[in-house]
């Protein structure tokens, strides 16, 4: 017994490290997120960012609707979505105004052939107001965008607050 007691600790700590690393392994795609999946958004530059909330260059402007499922107590929130195409990219930002400043908004893209929206970025709160952007390519047009109160989608889509569609052809 005492040739083997050397090796007792070290077999237990091999035993534990496997025990951890198979179950980080087996929990992997639990903790992946399915943010976006199927439209690929791009993070735009600070400068493009700055001139999208400001107007600058040849950019067209999409309202976004109230939806009826907002509480008529509930402070309004108002928004737009800005977009320009170049290089077979449509670069857009969706900028919104009011709103509950103690509530997160996300924004949800919808592409015309899916069934579900996915979750591709959180309104951020900026000098004009809350917005969000990103960069997709010209192919995943037209897609619906949704502004939604909280992180979640409800299945009946009664969280969203906003929302607007981004057709092809007035793309172009």
């Amino acid at each position: 017994m005492n040739k083997f007691t050397p090796y007792i600790f070290p077999a237990v700590v091999v035993v534990i490290v496997f025990f951890l690393v198979f179950r980080w392994y087996s929990d992997r795609s639990r903790l992946t997120p399915d943010v976006g999946e199927g439209i690929s958004i791009e993070n735009l530059s600070e400068e493009e960012l700055k001139n999208a909330i400001s107007g600058v260059g040849d950019y067209k402007t999409i309202q976004l609707d109230e939806t009826e499922s907002s509480e008529p107590n509930e402070e309004t929130l108002t928004g737009v979505v800005r977009y320009e195409i170049e290089n077979d990219k449509v670069r857009l930002s969706v900028i919104a105004e009011s709103g509950d400043p103690s509530v997160d908004y996300y924004v949800w893209m919808q592409l015309s052939g899916s069934t579900t929206p996915k979750r591709v970025f959180m309104l951020v709160a900026n000098k004009g107001g809350l917005v969000g952007s990103g960069a997709l390519s010209v192919d995943q047009l037209p897609l619906d965008v949704f502004v939604t109160r909280g992180e979640t989608l409800d299945e009946q889509m009664k969280n969203v607050v906003l929302k607007g569609r981004v057709e092809a052809d007035t793309a172009k």
